[in-house]
């Protein structure tokens, strides 16, 4: 059993991504989504860690799969969702738990290539991730639910602030992209209609094809 407990019965037959899922809280979640039903998409970059949380998952009879995701690049972010909805059907639920938080350089000592890294996964990731899963919710027309976990930096201490400044600060920015994201994230009705709305236009190009 997992240690976040028993989740509702009412994830049964849905898919789930959960990057960062190799360990720690993310392989936790995975395990919560797995045991209440849902099939499970474990992102990360730590191969070992990811196949190892696979296996813990489908040895406790649930259905999962690893993909290599690093969630600051587009292209694999987008495969990392192409490969949950040609798996599993679609996708219903998406936990954004990848970040970097173990920065140990002062701001004056910080390289700039690590200012890149950080910045890259701790923000770019937020947006990347939630970009290519709000499209996937919505081609299915039934919507769904994401989740960005920014853990304890999101209120940072004295000493976080002055050990680990950037990590801070990035992860600070990012559920402001996740509060947009809920007022603009459609209702199950509007991905409906959104869905229908993109086959209707298809349709009509189809048509208008066959007219010329």
């Amino acid at each position: 059993m997992s240690s976040l407990g028993n989740l509702d019965s009412s994830f049964a037959d849905t898919a789930t991504i959960v990057t960062g899922g190799a360990g720690g809280m993310g392989r936790a979640i995975a395990l919560a989504f797995s045991a209440a039903g849902s099939s499970i998409l474990v992102a990360d970059v730590d191969d070992v860690g990811g196949r190892q949380t696979v296996d813990l998952v489908t040895g406790a009879g649930g259905k999962a799969i690893y993909q290599r995701t690093d969630v600051s690049r587009a292209d694999e972010v987008a495969a990392m969702v192409a490969a949950s909805v040609s798996n599993f059907g679609g996708l219903d639920y998406a936990i954004n738990a990848a970040a970097i938080e173990n920065e140990v350089d002062f701001l004056a000592d910080l390289e700039d290539d690590n200012f890149d890294r950080i910045i890259a996964v701790n923000l770019r990731s937020v947006f990347l991730c939630m970009k290519h899963e709000i499209r996937a919710m919505l081609g299915a027309g039934k919507g769904g639910a994401i989740v960005h976990l920014a853990v304890s930096l999101v209120l940072p201490s004295r000493r976080q602030s002055i050990m680990r400044p950037l990590a801070s600060a990035s992860m600070q920015s990012a559920p402001g992209l996740s509060r947009h994201r809920c007022c603009s994230m459609p209702s199950r009705r509007e991905a409906e209609t959104h869905r229908r709305s993109q086959t209707g236009l298809a349709c009509s190009a189809d048509s208008a094809d066959q007219m010329k």
